[in-house]
């Protein structure tokens, strides 16, 4: 077991009762609006363990693939590298033994904002493998075919050991084909 929940409310949402177990890959759905990265951001912080939460059990803190975005004015001028990235968010030692680095096809030296988005989302995912094989994910900003495309490197991590929550803000039949478990977030009625 890697998370269980008896159920709990945030924010005027109930999050119904579920399991994570190693091997399986959840697919949490907030329906779209404007409260789902709001409500996203909140259960990144209790899955992440980095905030309790009374009904939830908690055995392996969950890493999330965070979604790189740094353009500033500061980051136009001076922009970070893949090595910079890597030396500030990933466990330098344990990339190499990641299956997908070996495929990332940029070099150390590449400038991040030069990287299409999807690949940014694969690097995130290496440096979040570096620290843990228990990971939550979302899929804003990319592109249906490459979606499918990350969700199916998801699904190999969770084949070969790892956990994923896919925090979800639709509910499409494609993904559902991907992910072991599904769990819709319910809005309360006042």
């Amino acid at each position: 077991m890697i998370i269980r929940s008896s159920g709990f409310e945030i924010d005027g949402f109930y999050i119904p009762p579920f399991e994570l177990n190693k091997g399986e890959l959840l697919n949490l759905i907030i329906f779209s609006g404007g409260h789902f990265f709001d409500l996203e951001r909140k259960l990144r912080v209790i899955f992440s363990g980095k905030q309790k939460q009374e009904q939830i059990l908690i055995d392996q803190p969950l890493q999330f693939v965070e979604n790189f975005y740094d353009f500033n004015y500061r980051r136009f001028l001076i922009p970070i590298t893949v090595q910079k990235f890597l030396n500030k968010s990933a466990n330098i030692e344990q990339i190499d033994k990641i299956d997908i680095w070996k495929d990332f096809n940029y070099s150390k030296t590449t400038k991040l904002i030069t990287i299409p988005n999807y690949d940014r989302r694969l690097l995130a995912l290496i440096s979040a493998l570096s620290n843990s094989k228990n990971l939550m994910f979302d899929l804003t900003g990319i592109d249906p075919k490459n979606a499918i495309s990350f969700l199916k490197k998801i699904k190999k991590i969770t084949n070969d050991g790892g956990s994923a929550i896919f925090i979800n803000n639709f509910d499409d039949e494609t993904e559902n084909g991907f992910c072991d478990k599904r769990v819709v977030i319910q809005q309360i009625k006042n």
